[in-house]
């Protein structure tokens, strides 16, 4: 049975030589050591070219060749891109993106809800203040749709869930529908996920690559009309790696004062952003590879920009996400390639997490779970099946046991059994084997340079 779509038949180029993937394992290595040394949380510690889908790709009969096997059979001309400064195209104008605290957010979202309030007196700079708090505002809600991990504090010390609501309140009109669409859309969904409560880490999950960190501040701060939205540069549309056709479309990268280099999604390719809320391949491919967690949240492999498990309680999980550099955690999860032990966060705190109870859910429904494996440093990263950069989808797996495991220190944990379904193509030694290609490990390495603009 298949789930999702139709898998796509895929030929298998030629197995690439050990000194091939002698080499390719090298420069990864470089690049990631590169990476973690010059940046903080936001630097990419793994991965390079990648196998692109598309919301419509699985209806066109035509099925073109992907990136692994252009490269491997010299499709689009000689393996390796074109330097990251030579485009032809210039930069599309700035747009407009949340890079401000979820305080900020909370803060802007509240201060325009009040310029709505039945009866408030009116002021000369109502119309500037408005225009600029709503753009403030979606720009915000476009983050918490697409890419912010929801946690308790947003509830606990924000009141998200409270300013949320004020939208459906009588005592302001004149709120465009859409905002309230939105903020309704979310108050529910992080309804149903427990604003994060059990979901602060897990045991198999414990890098971050991408995205920003949420640190929130106190929800009292003041904030003027504007705060927290900057006018990002995009890259050119016909640029080799943040292009249309590059390893990063959908993502966009600049310099923060704080974090360093930090990657967002596009706003203006929201529209081709999968949902990630679907049991089975969903459009994908196993050995379909993206450079960063964030590029997989935008192809619909996985819904969380940072955290291993995406699911619901009453879905089961949809994917996980198995970090190579979960080396604290080796005396317990463990990764047999074709069968894998996962680990949640400790007994007492994961008991109640929705990653836990999506993963028992799945065990119960049998339903697939989509696995991605991601590179890491270490003992662990040398592990045969683990991508020498990057992250890696390389199927659908089963849940089919859960146990405690204790460590050596007393800490106990769940831990679940995962097998991969028969008859998916290619097998998982053939993924192993092409992904990533020489090629995605080189577009890899350029990705720190950024792009025109980009002020990195």
């Amino acid at each position: 049975m298949q789930y999702g779509v139709p898998l796509r038949t895929r030929v298998i180029p030629p197995r690439r030589s050990p000194q091939m993937l002698a080499n390719a394992l090298a420069m990864a290595q470089n690049v990631q050591a590169s990476a973690s040394e010059n940046a903080g949380p936001e630097t990419p510690v793994g991965g390079a070219a990648v196998v692109e889908t598309s919301t419509t790709d699985t209806a066109v009969a035509d099925v073109q060749p992907t990136a692994m096997e252009s490269a491997i059979s010299g499709v689009n001309g000689a393996p390796g891109s074109p330097s990251i400064r030579q485009t032809s195209e210039p930069a599309e104008a700035p747009i407009e993106v949340w890079t401000g605290s979820p305080s900020d957010g909370v803060s802007q979202t509240r201060h325009l809800v009040v310029l709505y309030r039945v009866g408030r007196p009116p002021r000369p700079s109502d119309d500037r203040d408005i225009a600029t708090y709503r753009r403030s505002v979606r720009a915000f809600f476009f983050w918490l749709e697409s890419e912010a991990v929801i946690r308790p504090s947003f509830q606990d010390r924000l009141h998200l869930d409270q300013v949320l609501s004020m939208f459906d309140q009588p005592g302001f009109q004149g709120i465009p529908e859409d905002l309230r669409t939105t903020a309704r859309a979310l108050r529910q969904r992080f309804d149903e996920e427990n604003w994060g409560r059990g979901d602060e880490g897990y045991a198999s999950d414990t890098s971050n690559d991408n995205g920003t960190p949420v640190s929130p501040a106190s929800s009292t701060a003041v904030s003027r009309p504007g705060q927290g939205v900057s006018n990002i540069r995009p890259p050119p549309p016909n640029h080799p790696i943040y292009g249309r056709d590059g390893i990063m479309h959908g993502v966009i990268c600049y310099r923060s004062p704080r974090r360093g280099i930090t990657y967002k999604l596009n706003p203006a390719y929201g529209h081709q952003k999968v949902n990630a809320a679907v049991i089975g391949h969903n459009g994908l491919i196993p050995g379909d590879w993206w450079p960063l967690q964030m590029v997989a949240l935008f192809r619909g492999a996985h819904g969380k920009s940072q955290g291993g498990i995406f699911g619901s309680v009453s879905m089961g999980a949809y994917s996980i996400v198995v970090s190579g550099g979960s080396a604290m955690y080796r005396e317990i999860d463990d990764d047999h390639g074709n069968v894998l032990y996962y680990s949640t966060d400790s007994k007492g705190v994961a008991s109640s997490s929705v990653g836990t109870q999506a993963l028992d859910r799945s065990r119960e429904t049998r339903e697939p779970v989509r696995v991605l494996r991601r590179a890491g440093h270490g003992a662990s990263h040398r592990k045969w099946v683990v991508p020498a950069c990057g992250i890696r989808y390389d199927g659908l797996y089963q849940v089919t046991g859960k146990e405690v495991v204790q460590q050596s220190n007393g800490d106990r944990w769940f831990r679940y059994t995962l097998r991969r379904m028969l008859n998916q193509q290619p097998d998982l030694q053939d993924i192993v084997g092409h992904s990533p290609t020489p090629r995605q490990i080189n577009d890899y390495g350029q990705i720190k340079d950024g792009y025109p603009g980009a002020a990195i």
